[in-house]
């Protein structure tokens, strides 16, 4: 009798927790899906059906959205903010993770934990100064100005994040590659990275979505059209297509699309980035 008990109040708590699963992934999936059934329609089909299925796959809204908001230029613009804050963010938080975890020297805990610090600090209080600075180095409307300011904000997290993996690796690998006659870059480069390469591309594709979709200093430093991210361009034409509802889904969705298919195809590195290290 006791044990039918615990089977009826086990089998009831898998029905719960799959349903709050369920509910979950259908409010996380129901949006995109709203927006792709919703691209597909024309102006007056959107407005007299919403949430219905589009009469025909019309590929209209994606050839004006194309021309419109200049996807392939101005996606490039975002490709080059978001690679090149990448590669840079990715080599300085490595390296000081290596520096901290392994290379210790006086005051490296207060070093990284006034680096970790940093994290608490909000964006939004450093638009004044920081536009300033960038104004008087004359990297307004310049790249380099978006791809300082993402590595900056960036680095104390990866820094973290990194350390602690680092932190995981035994002392007795390095201290063999040290008797060996490694030197502390070699062992860097053939030691280190290699064993750190899953929180390494964890790193990469929480970086990636952050960069890409970096919105409010890219609209402050990237004003000019030569220079503006396609997720600017979308953000300031909402009022000039507001009331062209299907157009401007189009094009949110094309932003999208990118960090999207990041996230499919890597999402096993977050997962296993994320529990690397977690048990000794």
């Amino acid at each position: 009798m006791k044990k039918r008990s615990k089977s009826v109040k086990s089998t009831i708590a898998r029905v719960i927790v799959y349903a709050i699963l369920i509910a979950v992934v259908i409010s996380i999936i129901y949006p995109f899906i709203f927006m792709i059934l919703n691209s597909f329609k024309t102006k007056s089909e959107y407005y007299s059906n919403i949430f219905g299925l589009p009469r025909s796959f019309n590929l209209q809204n994606y050839r004006i959205a194309l021309e419109r908001f200049d996807v392939f230029r101005l996606g490039l613009h975002s490709l080059i903010v978001t690679v090149s804050s990448l590669l840079i963010n990715v080599t300085i938080c490595s390296m000081a993770a290596y520096s901290f975890a392994k290379l210790k020297y006086r005051f490296y805990n207060k070093v990284l934990g006034t680096i970790i610090a940093c994290m608490m600090i909000p964006g939004q209080v450093l638009m004044i100064p920081v536009y300033m600075i960038m104004s008087n180095l004359g990297l307004i409307n310049n790249f380099a100005s978006a791809i300082l300011f993402n590595v900056a904000m960036a680095i104390p997290f990866g820094t973290y994040m990194l350390t602690t993996q680092c932190q995981n690796i035994p002392d007795e690998i390095l201290d063999a590659a040290e008797i060996d006659g490694s030197t502390v870059p070699k062992t860097f480069v053939s030691i280190i990275m290699p064993l750190m390469k899953p929180a390494v591309m964890t790193l990469v594709i929480l970086n990636f979505l952050q960069f890409w979709n970096e919105l409010l200093y890219s609209m402050l430093f990237l004003q000019d059209n030569k220079t503006r991210t396609l997720t600017v361009e979308i953000a300031t034409s909402v009022g000039k297509y507001s009331s062209n509802m299907p157009m401007m889904i189009t094009g949110l969705l094309l932003n999208c699309l990118p960090t999207i298919l990041i996230f499919i195809f890597f999402q096993k590195y977050i997962s296993k980035g994320l529990m690397v290290g977690a048990v000794k």
